[in-house]
């Protein structure tokens, strides 16, 4: 069975491309250690750029074939990404595979320093069908694979190999709430952060409320309907919010603050847009602030400084 894993299993990174806003388990990190065995003196480390997928039987299988059937020492693995960002740690069927890794916050294997589904707390406003996950405090963790345990445990389960896959990906901290009247919530997946606030500002008002807040957000950029709708399932569907799109540099030239790009992209083509029939429409000379209403009814564009409640975002 051992041999029979490394041979089929030998690809231990799964690679592939992540849109930043999707949840999809994938990877763009391929770590030159992955080709070193787990039980020698140098500890694995990796840095964490987008997402990692953790094949956990096939990383045991291979290590245990080349110890040549010997006592392979625990894997002791380190992942690190960016000094602003978080690692979130996600498998479906992540309590199971606790029996077998340990998730340690930070770079130092400690019992009090243990990541553990059971202490994590959920955002009311989050996603219930996100996969299981842990996160980081901070930009790094260590994790400790019981090669005994795992492959004992992948014998005995039903469970399809694949269901020992471990992804590790660059997070965002995503707060409770922002303050007074705001709430925030993992709404599309489980490494951006989202909070709406219900105090009503100007457009500027709520581009630099949100800059000012949780490492520095960004008012809303609607790349999907799904984002779209997902925001107004979690915060009502008939309160008006400011998003980032706005023409006052150059009447009818739509760009995203957040993202600095443009709603119908140069040299042809259209970015996702969900205008209200006959929008936007310039109604007075300064109606170049554009809110999103709902997702049946469609984005408007009114005064910058009208004031309206807004939606701000982090992305990993």
């Amino acid at each position: 069975m051992v041999l029979f894993l490394a041979t089929v299993a030998s690809l231990l990174l799964l690679a592939g491309n992540v849109n930043a806003k999707a949840a999809a388990y994938s990877s763009d990190d391929v770590a030159q250690q992955q080709q070193r065995q787990c039980s020698s003196d140098a500890q694995r480390e990796s840095f964490v750029s987008d997402s990692i997928v953790v094949d956990l039987v096939a990383l045991a299988a291979r290590d245990a074939a080349d110890a040549n059937d010997a006592a392979v020492d625990d894997c002791y693995w380190t992942f690190t990404t960016a000094d602003d960002r978080i690692l979130v740690l996600s498998a479906t069927n992540l309590q199971q595979i606790e029996a077998f890794v340990d998730i340690h916050n930070g770079l130092s294997v400690e019992d009090g320093n243990k990541l553990l589904l059971k202490d994590q707390v959920v955002l009311e406003k989050s996603r219930k069908d996100l996969p299981p996950s842990v996160y980081s405090t901070g930009k790094s963790v260590l994790i400790r694979i019981d090669h005994a345990k795992l492959l004992a445990a992948s014998k005995m389960s039903d469970a399809p190999l694949n269901s020992f896959q471990l992804r590790i990906a660059k997070a965002v901290n995503c707060p409770f709430n922002l303050g007074a009247e705001s709430q925030c919530g993992r709404i599309l997946d489980s490494e951006s952060c989202y909070c709406a606030t219900f105090t009503l500002r100007t457009w500027q008002g709520q581009y630099d409320y949100c800059r000012a807040n949780n490492g520095g957000m960004s008012l809303v950029a609607l790349e999907t309907n799904a984002e779209e709708k997902a925001i107004h399932d979690s915060w009502t569907t008939t309160t008006k919010f400011w998003c980032s799109l706005n023409d006052f540099r150059n009447t009818g030239i739509y760009i995203w603050a957040a993202t600095a790009t443009n709603l119908y992209p140069w040299g042809g083509g259209v970015g996702y847009a969900n205008w209200a029939p006959g929008q936007p429409d310039h109604a007075t000379a300064d109606s170049n602030c554009i809110t999103m209403n709902n997702v049946q009814a469609g984005w408007d564009d009114f005064s910058c400084l009208d004031t309206y409640n807004g939606v701000c975002e982090l992305q990993p």
